[in-house]
């Protein structure tokens, strides 16, 4: 989220607008500089700023924005190397977005935050026995289907309970993990099945030599801690069994976040890295000052056009470089670069068919379409 309101003398860059416009896009706002409250729907952002905007009145006279507001309404614009809202679908209708307040109980259509997305699973995320509890006292109330003599008249009759099924519950496979070179055994007997790699290595470590970093966007403070991050990453890696160099083979680099946003100069720098490498670089950890739509470009680029494996990950994690952060990173890159975190300590059982010949490499795939939110650029579904 950024306050653009902070920034009087400077005008949005073009990826600033695109966020901007796609937020208020089909918004409803009402005015605050009339008496009478007219409400709008917002179309788009002016292509110019409201200092360069001019518009033709009823009497096809051309009048320039700023001095309009000033003489009607004795109000001078003070967000003058902002955009305005364009109100009106066919003709020039603008409005200074600080003379603009969005209506309350407006439904959004636009994919959520991290945080949001959190805080609704949350609310729908009850313990089983609570969401019984929940179910059973609207059967039972007043309101309930069973209340009403709508049932008799149609000759139905529903029950208050439950239906009762037969389960099982089905014993923890036993796993084998890694201990300073020796396998050991792991049952998660926890009543969740849960289980961690605490004292534990994993079942096969790799080793990278060459590997290197880019950084896109940052603060100051954040970029400094990029050597901070290197040093406790390597030495989380040494923790699980894997290796990992404490040098990058270059220098980490640094490039503006807009770059995420030119797939062309996105590939120079990234062959730039490779090429330094001398085209053998094993792994690119790829540091983003949030998320961009441009990750897909880099991931394309890197691993398709290029043949680098890359592991992307935030600056805001970077801060904190929690002992869990640094373990699930470790653990992403040993199995992109060819490790394994834990396996099946007994074979499959016998009586399961073999589809191959046990020499054979099996990997298996899930598949599952995503649909875009309605106010996502992608028109078309993706298959994942």
């Amino acid at each position: 989220m950024h306050d653009i309101s902070q920034e009087k003398s400077r005008s949005l860059t073009s990826e600033q607008k695109k966020q901007v416009e796609k937020a208020l896009k089909n918004m409803r706002v009402f005015v605050c500089h009339r008496e009478t409250v007219q409400r709008y729907r917002v179309y788009s952002l002016t292509e110019d700023v409201a200092e360069n905007l001019w518009f033709p009145d009823r009497d096809g006279k051309n009048l320039r924005l700023i001095k309009y507001f000033k003489d009607h309404y004795d109000y001078d614009v003070q967000y003058k190397n902002l955009p305005c809202l364009q109100i009106s679908r066919r003709k020039p209708c603008y409005l200074p977005m600080e003379l603009c307040v969005i209506c309350e109980g407006q439904k959004f259509l636009g994919k959520l935050s991290d945080d949001q997305t959190a805080k609704i699973l949350k609310m729908g995320c009850q313990k089983p026995r609570e969401r019984k509890a929940t179910i059973d006292s609207v059967m039972e109330g007043q309101e309930g289907p069973t209340s009403g003599g709508q049932g008799k008249e149609f000759k139905l009759q529903i029950s208050r309970e439950m239906t009762q099924l037969t389960g099982r519950i089905l014993q923890p496979p036993k796993l084998k993990l890694g201990n300073g070179g020796h396998v050991r055994n792991l049952t998660p007997f926890r009543h969740d099945r849960q289980w961690n790699l605490l004292d534990s290595h994993v079942f096969e470590g790799t080793r990278v030599d060459r590997w290197a970093i880019i950084s896109f966007g940052g603060t100051p403070d954040q970029k400094s801690s990029i050597q901070k991050f290197i040093n406790q990453l390597s030495q989380r890696c040494e923790q699980l069994g894997i290796f990992l160099h404490r040098n990058t083979v270059v220098s980490p680099l640094f490039e503006p976040m807009h770059v995420l946003g030119n797939a062309k100069i996105l590939e120079s720098k990234l062959k730039k890295i490779h090429k330094s490498a001398f085209n053998n670089l094993q792994l690119l950890i790829c540091v983003m000052e949030r998320k961009h739509k441009g990750y897909a470009d880099l991931k394309r680029i890197a691993e398709t056009s290029i043949g680098i494996v890359s592991q992307c990950c935030l600056y805001p994690n970077l801060g904190k470089l929690s002992s869990q952060f640094l373990a699930n990173l470790a653990l992403k890159i040993n199995a992109k670069v060819g490790g394994c975190t834990v396996a099946l300590y007994n074979s499959l059982p016998s009586q399961i068919p073999r589809l191959f010949r046990q020499e054979e490499p099996v990997i298996f795939m899930g598949a599952d379409v995503t649909h875009p939110h309605p106010l996502d650029d992608l028109v078309h579904p993706l298959l994942l």
